[in-house]
């Protein structure tokens, strides 16, 4: 994917510093491009304009005719600005894609021909938040935020609305009191099963009446199994919330963590890459040095778009992370086109594809900057995924780049509040802020799930 803010913005401004063409090295941050405006033609004078209105003066105009030398140095300035003006206009042709010049602050995409041809418009998100988002701490919020998208047209057919309004929570805990992580809870109604999931780190999980065929005003039993022991519960038909108390005691030791990256390895993430891994190794060396024995493993999965040298490339899960830093350091941000890639394919295979061990906690940090293409034929949903994802106790954290369209930060959002993960708005990937911002997210996140797990709640 091409994105306006990298490639498109600093073309344009290294022609118009430079002088040149396109062949020039690009600077490193995009900017402001101003559209130049065409001075009108002016027609006819009226009376007034010549100065022949009642009791005016006619204006006389003194013409100083320059030298033969000046006219051709006026004649080849002119010439030169032309030239200039032309190859501004020009659209641009890069990896495959036309950049055609639209109206100030907005760019159009058209894809040459092997993919769509419809033009996609660029347009950032400027209401996105300026922190992490944790949207299942403050629920009401994202219900706010959810309204208007269901009522706006340019939503409909592109997104699956998650039905969560009538979002119902389970703790599990032990005969202690304290919160009991990957704790199995099958939750049925008038003997047929309707939701089935994993609690994480803190105990808890979430169950969705209205994305099940669960009857209205009928209760919910509630059966677990644990490491500790069984549990049975009831969730009445209008409460929020229910307890399944065990009888054992649960070990707040954690003996296993997975870890797996979805990176966006598309063209407009190209200066990010190098940052991306500075950042992982950051993170990963400041979580070892939390002096925790974790059985630890990491894996990722690198995607682009239809058409490319690759839809999906998976690194397997290893303990060797040396191999993974350098596994890792293969990837390359290239190809794309249209504004959307495939993170519905690459959280799928994230997902249903990489090993998650059974009683590990389990984590997911999705790095892109683009929305996801609405799934092909066959392929699996982003929304499917974090369901499958919350069922397996897997919590997905969403660290969005800056250049995200609205439409992403939407879909963004709905998977990490599925997933009981948090949103991260990030830095642009040229930003020199950006390296910190993931390693920060991401430690914090690791360092958060793994408190849980060994620190119960006072």
């Amino acid at each position: 994917m091409r994105r306006a803010e990298i490639a498109i913005g600093v073309a344009w401004i290294g022609m118009a510093l430079a002088g040149c063409g396109r062949d020039k090295a690009p600077i490193a941050a995009p900017a402001k491009h101003v559209t130049p405006t065409a001075t009108p033609q002016s027609g006819k004078q009226t009376a007034a304009e010549q100065g022949k209105g009642i009791g005016a003066e006619p204006t006389k105009t003194v013409v100083m005719k320059p030298s033969p030398d000046k006219q051709a140095a006026i004649k080849a300035a002119r010439a030169r600005a032309e030239a200039m003006q032309r190859e501004r206009d020009k659209p641009l042709q890069i990896g495959g894609v036309t950049i055609v010049k639209q109206k100030q602050g907005a760019w159009a995409l058209r894809i040459l021909p092997g993919a769509p041809s419809a033009p996609t418009t660029i347009a950032p998100d400027r209401a996105r938040p300026k922190t992490p988002i944790d949207d299942n701490a403050d629920f009401p919020a994202f219900l706010r935020y959810l309204a208007p998208w269901q009522r706006r047209p340019e939503a409909a057919g592109q997104f699956k609305f998650l039905k969560v309004a009538d979002r119902r929570s389970v703790l599990v805990r032990d005969v202690k009191g304290v919160p009991v992580p990957m704790a199995v809870v099958d939750i049925a109604q008038d003997g047929q099963a309707v939701w089935r999931a994993r609690s994480y780190g803190d105990g808890q999980l979430y169950f969705y009446p209205a994305m099940t065929k669960a009857k209205p005003g009928l209760p919910w039993s509630l059966s677990t199994v644990a490491l500790v022991s069984r549990g049975r519960g009831v969730l009445p038909a209008q409460a929020t919330s229910a307890t399944i108390d065990l009888a054992g005691t649960q070990s707040r030791t954690i003996l296993q963590f997975d870890v797996a990256l979805v990176i966006d390895t598309t063209a407009s993430m190209a200066a990010a890459m190098p940052a991306i891994r500075r950042a992982i190794l950051s993170a990963l060396k400041r979580f070892d040095a939390l002096g925790v024995k974790v059985d630890f493993r990491v894996g990722a999965v690198a995607y682009r778009d239809v058409g490319e040298a690759y839809l999906t490339a998976m690194l397997p899960m290893t303990t060797v992370l040396t191999q993974f830093l350098q596994e890792l350091g293969t990837l390359k941000g290239e190809g794309g086109g249209d504004a959307a890639d495939a993170l519905d394919q690459g959280f799928y295979v994230a997902t249903d594809k990489l090993t998650w061990r059974r009683t590990s906690a389990k984590a997911v940090f999705i790095i892109t900057d683009a929305p996801p293409k609405p799934a092909l034929a066959g392929d699996q949903d982003h929304t499917v995924s974090a369901i499958r994802a919350a069922a397996r106790g897997i919590r997905v954290h969403t660290l969005a780049l800056t250049g995200h369209d609205a439409k992403a930060t939407l879909a963004f959002r709905q998977i990490s509040q599925m997933a009981c993960g948090l949103f991260f708005p990030l830095p642009a990937a040229t930003s020199p802020k950006l390296e910190q911002a993931l390693a920060d997210a991401m430690f914090g996140r690791l360092q958060a799930e793994l408190v849980g797990w060994t620190n119960p709640p006072k």
